[in-house]
């Protein structure tokens, strides 16, 4: 069965509730009539998402397309002073940020090895690029990538010392 605490006024008997589902091992938080936050046997929680599938999962209204995705980055907030996230991993591990589809949960991303601290750019859920802890932008496949095209060039390249193959 289901435990409820509910909470109500005297226009709406039942507009805010905690329920507890024991079959399922789930606790759900309810606002204004609907479930705004789970919290699943697995310690999983859910932000707007009844079924979390990671230990966060936030679910908003409208996916939005571009180009309104690009004025329209709110879904998660941290506000401070000095503000910043810390992805935190095993000294032989990594720490990723994606960006996925509905097709690919890892279509994009920052990748940031330990082992060798390096971080790798990926886009089209291919590796592009890497800064290795030198400090060196490096492609990650050898010629096979341009800096700029025929439409869009560099305005300055500012050197030392330019080496060229051809």
């Amino acid at each position: 069965g289901t435990d409820k605490i509910e909470f109500a006024d005297t226009n709406d008997e039942n507009i805010g509730a905690i329920d507890y589902d024991h079959g399922l091992n789930k606790m759900v938080f309810r606002t204004n009539d609907t479930n705004q936050v789970a919290v699943d046997s697995s310690g999983n929680v859910g932000i707007g998402e009844t079924s979390p599938s990671t230990k966060l999962h936030v679910k908003t209204g409208d996916v939005g397309t571009l180009p309104s995705l690009q004025a329209d980055a709110d879904d998660v907030l941290i506000e401070n002073s000095t503000a910043g996230i810390t992805l935190m991993g095993a000294t032989n591990g990594g720490g990723m940020l994606a960006f996925g589809d509905t097709d690919d949960a890892d279509v994009g991303s920052i990748f940031y090895y330990h082992v060798n601290n390096s971080m790798a750019f990926k886009t089209a859920g291919t590796e592009r690029m890497k800064i290795d802890s030198s400090g060196h932008l490096l492609p990650s496949a050898n010629n096979s990538y341009d800096l700029g095209s025929t439409s869009a060039v560099w305005r300055n390249i500012y050197t030392s010392d330019l080496n060229m193959s051809n």
